[in-house]
């Protein structure tokens, strides 16, 4: 099951890549704070290029992030670029832990198996090992020529997704080795990882009572908001937002009611009426970032910094503060309805747990250099610390 889930989202990472619009183009840092060789695991490389390729998949809104004139944007592409390089770190420990319990064929580079890390950063860039190449055993690569073929459909023939990948940046081997990949992982997870996998009557019970909000039907708010909008592309236009959101913060902060302060600062219709919407929403029915700044709010209660949303068709963007004028609990769904999904929740952390006490283990037996300004081993790997 896990394993076609990783497919299916795998599969539709990429026909949104393949059939998306243009990126719009824009600032990167220098060269000399984006080293190309950006880790090395057993003196195996990882380049920007793999994890650039890597996030064209699994996170390409990336690629409009990082160059933002937005912090909080450039941040989060940050955090997308830490999350693809430990994935890719895990994967060359797994492949080599693969190898060793003979799951896989696989060719190791011979350019770099000898060099020191310094070595391995004067290499020029046209001589690095791109990834391992590998193959599994007979009957499970019978299961990715499978997947490829499903994939395949979409785009009418082998040969005609073989180019549309190629035009995005990437191609059909790539995509058989993400699935050989996943099929790894699940045999690793199915063989391999010792955890509890029973789960008690008395432990769901106990998982309920400590987090019944969780178990809730939606609650139903009310909301104010404050309206900054800003053009995307324009640092002047940017500076004048935050400028403005200073002064809703000030205003704010000497007393002056939220509804005044609407009235005065918002850039939304809904100034008249002191921001005040229309209707009652659910808390699910709001966009993420809204449902994170507002889920813990009581009545009466404001977000003290702006909420930042964004449509990447549309040229503007906004700063948002919201306040709950009204909240309306939702009902507790009884303990029946909920168990096996409370089931499911202590085994997938349990699996998780475990996973990341594996691939722990497997680096603290390695030989790992991250090159990559801002991130250490220690922040890919938390389970290190231990």
């Amino acid at each position: 099951m896990r394993n076609q889930i990783i497919l299916s989202l795998l599969l539709l990472s990429l026909s949104s890549l393949l059939y998306g619009g243009d990126e719009e183009k824009k600032e990167v840092p220098s060269e000399s704070e984006r080293p190309f060789i950006v880790a090395s695991v057993d003196h195996i490389l990882i380049t920007r290029l793999d994890v650039e390729r890597f996030l064209k998949i699994f996170k390409g809104e990336y690629f409009r992030l990082e160059g933002s004139y937005l912090e909080m944007e450039r941040e989060r592409a940050q955090s997308y670029f830490t999350s693809a390089l430990r994935s890719l770190i895990s994967e060359v420990l797994l492949l080599n832990y693969a190898a060793r319990q003979n799951w896989i064929e696989m060719r190791r580079a011979v350019s770099s198996d000898q060099m020191t890390d310094s070595e391995l950063l004067s290499t020029p860039q046209e001589e690095y090992e791109k990834q391992l190449p590998f193959r599994l055993k007979e009957e499970d690569e019978k299961l990715v020529q499978k997947n490829i073929e499903e994939q395949s459909k979409r785009f009418g023939s082998i040969q005609d997704y073989a180019q549309a990948l190629l035009n995005a940046g990437l191609s059909l081997d790539y995509i058989k080795d993400r699935i050989r990949i996943s099929l790894l992982e699940e045999r690793l997870f199915r063989e391999k990882l010792d955890y509890d996998k029973q789960v008690s009557p008395a432990e769901i019970g106990q998982f309920y009572k400590e987090n019944r909000s969780d178990f809730c039907q939606p609650d139903s708010l009310l909301l104010r908001e404050i309206v900054v909008r800003f053009k995307r592309d324009s640092r002047r236009s940017l500076k004048a937002a935050e400028e403005k959101v200073k002064q809703i913060k000030e205003a704010l902060a000497s007393g002056l009611s939220f509804e005044e302060t609407a009235r005065k600062f918002s850039d939304a219709a809904s100034k008249e009426d002191g921001g005040l919407w229309d209707k009652s929403v659910k808390l699910t029915s709001l966009e993420e970032t809204i449902q994170a700044a507002v889920k813990e709010l009581k009545e009466g209660e404001w977000t003290k910094e702006p909420v930042l949303l964004q449509n990447p068709a549309s040229e503007t963007a906004e700063f948002n503060f919201f306040k709950v004028e009204k909240r309306t609990p939702g009902e507790s769904k009884p303990l029946e309805e909920v168990s096996e999904q409370i089931r499911n929740t202590i085994l997938s952390k349990r699996r998780r747990e475990a996973s990341e006490e594996f691939f722990a283990t497997l680096a603290r037996s390695a030989k790992i250099s991250v090159f990559e300004k801002g991130i250490t081993l220690k922040s890919l790997f938390p389970s290190l610390k231990k």
